[in-house]
């Protein structure tokens, strides 16, 4: 056996690495949080804390999350936009594996994108992808499978590897991975069943100096695994013209900035909980001489006091059936509490730091797309910027799947690769639904003052583009901006067009076409309405007897009456007099 497979393969490290690893176990415990983040995290008060305060107060302290839900923000912003991911061309296997199984677990390339990629992507900054096939590490055209598969590895399993130069940018040159798989025993009746452990294995995958894929296994111990189609050294050879590898980087985690302060809430709201449940309590003051005063109140002594008196302790029942006597000389006993500032101070402070974690992580979007400006207004955050950097690793999504694509492909066939196109869409938001409506409350009062019907059309798709964006497909979307553009009618509020009407600014039709109605509707309406008012000029003549022709909106017909003034002058003449002003 050569030198080469017997060299310590589990200590070889890129200097990225190294570098970036020192800071990877904090981006993923604020991530994930729990009891184990309260574990490690929580520190003590002082010295003068004891184990056992320590560890009560450990124990009544809330975890906070904020970290991991601003990130899922920007995270939610991104998945929900893949269902308008265009995947185009490919084999039938390759479109039918997109749909519904990349990885051999029944997952659709959206969701493997977007849950298990895209988050692991935020969280550390990198992630690795492998695209393998269902017959181990096949040589030869007629042994491919009709469907490879994938599955990702988290930044420290990927220890070392070289990218290529030159007419091969983008693509890795050699790659070392640790692989921790389920270790599975075997039981009564052939039976195979996890023991509760994880078997690591090394993949040392690399370009040999004549061009060939090649791969080798180590175990645990760095002893090469030989496989079925394994060389004398080991290696099995991939028919394949590149490494079946791929690892988006967005440049560094969005928690960079984030995890410290979501370490100081958790100890914030630790004492602010510990506060709230053992010194945040009243307590009943009586005014007393103090020779008699119990030790809580003033230190005891061992000189007796005057008249052969002594401080002792003394205990007091209180409650709603529970009175006291006091002398008259004396103030009346009362509770007193402790100063509610220093807890008001915590909860603002907490409240301060959680929306700083919201900005940061939000900033760390923005940063992303590289925009900087230098004015003091550059410090606020900007729509624009945002949606630059949720572009930006929308780019790096996209670039990672084309590269996928291109590998699948050469696994069904490297002479002659049937490559799908991919497309992302090219705008995300993470406004909140509020932002979004008070934006587009905004748009829609200035169209109003607008003249041009161009430019009110024009205003209603920015509406609908900012209210459904994200909601729907691009295809629905391309729909509503046909519908507004065919739209007769720029202005179809229904007040605005209901008190057009009553002012005779427009015509029946006209408002009934403009709020969306069926033609025909105005004459059922005019139908519906006369016998409407039939009905109710019968029943008003006949409870009120011989019928008044000159006032029907005295009976409860007004739109008969010509002149609606003869109303009230009806009710006038109606109404009693009253005796003392005759």
């Amino acid at each position: 056996m050569s030198n080469e497979t017997r060299f310590s393969i589990s200590s070889l490290r890129h200097p990225d690495y190294i570098f970036d690893s020192l800071n990877w176990e904090r981006y993923r415990d604020t991530y994930e949080g729990g009891d184990y983040y309260r574990d490690k995290y929580l520190q003590k008060f002082s010295t003068d804390e004891t184990a056992l305060a320590f560890n009560t107060r450990k124990n009544i302290s809330p975890i906070p999350a904020f970290a991991k839900q601003a990130l899922l923000e920007v995270r939610n912003s991104i998945f929900q936009r893949l269902a308008d991911v265009t995947r185009i061309g490919g084999s039938e296997g390759y479109q039918a594996a997109m749909k519904s199984n990349v990885d051999r677990e029944g997952t659709g390339m959206n969701q493997f994108i977007g849950v298990k990629v895209l988050t692991e992507l935020l969280v550390i900054g990198r992630v690795g992808i492998y695209v393998d096939a269902p017959n181990v590490l096949p040589t030869t055209l007629a042994e491919k499978p009709s469907s490879p598969y994938l599955y990702h590895y988290a930044a420290e399993d990927i220890l070392s590897w070289q990218v290529e130069t030159e007419e091969n940018l983008g693509q890795f040159k050699s790659v070392l991975l640790r692989d921790r798989a389920v270790h599975y025993e075997t039981h009564l009746a052939g039976v195979q069943l996890p023991d509760g452990e994880r078997k690591t294995r090394y993949r040392l995958v690399w370009r040999d100096p004549n061009g060939d894929i090649r791969v080798r296994m180590y175990n645990d111990k760095e002893e090469v695994i030989y496989l079925p189609d394994s060389e004398v050294d080991g290696s099995v050879r991939l028919d394949l013209p590149f490494v079946p590898f791929v690892m988006p980087n967005i440049g560094g985690s969005l928690l960079k900035d984030v995890w410290s302060y979501q370490v100081s809430l958790l100890n914030i709201m630790s004492g602010a909980v510990n506060f709230d449940l053992s010194s945040n309590v009243p307590f009943l003051t009586i005014q007393t001489d103090l020779r008699t005063a119990g030790s809580h109140l003033k230190s005891p002594t061992n000189n007796p006091e005057a008249n052969n008196q002594t401080s002792k302790n003394q205990a007091e029942s209180i409650g709603s059936t529970q009175g006291r006597y006091y002398d008259k000389t004396l103030d009346r006993p009362q509770f007193i509490a402790p100063p509610s500032e220093p807890l008001l101070a915590s909860l603002k402070l907490q409240d301060r730091l959680q929306d700083d974690i919201r900005r940061l992580v939000a900033l760390a979007v923005e940063g992303k797309s590289g925009s900087r400006t230098e004015s003091g207004e550059a410090k606020k955050m900007s729509s624009q910027s945002l949606e630059a950097g949720l572009s930006f690793i929308g780019t790096v999504l996209q670039t990672t799947e084309q590269q996928i694509a291109e590998i699948w492909a050469s696994y069904e066939n490297t002479q002659n690769p049937n490559v799908a196109q991919i497309g992302y869409p090219t705008r995300y938001s993470l406004k909140t639904d509020e932002e979004r409506l008070d934006e587009a409350e905004r748009i829609l009062k200035l169209a109003d003052k607008t003249p041009s019907k161009m430019a009110k059309r024009a205003a209603y798709k920015q509406v609908i583009t900012l209210l459904f964006e994200d909601k729907v497909t691009t295809a629905v979307l391309t729909r509503m901006h046909s519908e507004v553009d065919a739209a007769k009618y720029t202005r179809t509020d229904m007040e605005f067009i209901v008190e057009a009407r009553k002012e005779g600014l427009v015509s029946d039709e006209t408002a009934s076409d403009a709020l969306g109605f069926a033609p025909g509707e105005v004459e059922k309406a005019a139908d519906d309405h006369a016998e409407r008012l039939e009905r109710i000029l019968a029943s008003q003549s006949k409870a009120q007897g011989a019928p008044d022709e000159s006032s029907p909106a005295s009976r409860g017909v007004p739109d008969l009456d010509v002149d609606t003034d003869t109303t009230k002058d009806q009710e006038n003449r109606e109404k009693p007099k009253n005796p003392e002003n005759s």
